[in-house]
C-alpha cells in the first residue's frame, strides 16, 4: 500500500478556509490568520512550507493551529503589555453586545498604545495612578488624541472595577 504525501502548505490552505469562528473571540471569520503555538503565520511562511507530511504528521501540527480573526491576530501576537490586561480587556468587551467590533477594536488598540507610552516613560503597575483620580491621569495622557485615550481608559476602569469586584466576591465566599 503506497503512502500518499501532501504539502504542508496545501494542508494549512485547506484548514484556513475551513474555519468559520474566531478561536479567540468567537467571531465570524471573513479573513482568517493561523497563530501556530502563539506566533503569526504568514502567507509567506505559509507557501515556504512545500515539503511533504504524512497525514499523522499534519495531525500533530494542526494541534499547534490556532484560527483567529483579523482582529485577534493583532492582539495575540507582538509586545505583551505590561501594565494593562489587554487580552481579558478585549473579551471584557467583546462580551458586551451593545459595542460594535470597530469600536473595540479602537478601545483596546488605544490602551495597547497607552500600555506603550506608560512603559517608555518607565511607569510600572505599582507607579499607576488610581483609576479614580482622573487628574493624576490627565498628566500622563498623551496630549494628542487625549479624549480619545481618556475614553478608552474609562472603559478599562470599568473593566478593572468589575475584576476587582469579582475577586471580593470570591475572597468572601472562601
Amino acid at each position: 500500500m503506497k503512502m500518499t504525501y501532501q504539502r504542508l502548505s496545501r494542508y494549512i490552505r485547506d484548514y484556513k478556509y475551513a474555519q468559520h469562528k474566531c478561536s479567540s473571540c468567537g467571531n465570524e471569520l471573513s479573513r482568517v490568520r493561523l497563530l501556530c503555538s502563539g506566533k503569526l503565520i504568514t502567507h509567506k511562511d505559509i507557501m515556504a512550507m512545500d515539503h511533504p507530511v504524512s497525514p499523522e504528521e499534519w495531525q500533530e501540527f494542526m494541534a499547534q493551529l490556532e484560527p483567529v480573526c483579523r482582529f485577534c491576530s493583532t492582539i495575540c501576537t507582538g509586545r505583551k503589555a505590561t501594565l494593562f490586561d489587554i487580552e481579558g480587556f478585549k473579551a471584557h468587551l467583546v462580551s458586551d453586545n451593545t459595542l460594535c467590533l470597530a469600536t473595540v477594536r479602537e478601545y483596546v488598540m488605544r490602551m495597547r498604545r497607552l500600555d506603550q507610552i506608560l512603559t517608555g516613560k518607565g511607569l510600572t503597575v505599582a507607579r499607576l495612578p488610581d483609576f479614580g483620580s482622573p487628574s493624576q491621569w490627565e498628566r500622563l495622557l498623551p496630549d494628542k488624541s487625549r479624549i480619545n485615550y481618556r475614553i478608552a481608559l474609562t472603559k478599562y476602569a470599568c473593566y478593572a472595577e468589575k475584576l476587582s469586584d469579582t475577586a471580593h466576591e470570591a475572597e468572601g465566599s472562601v
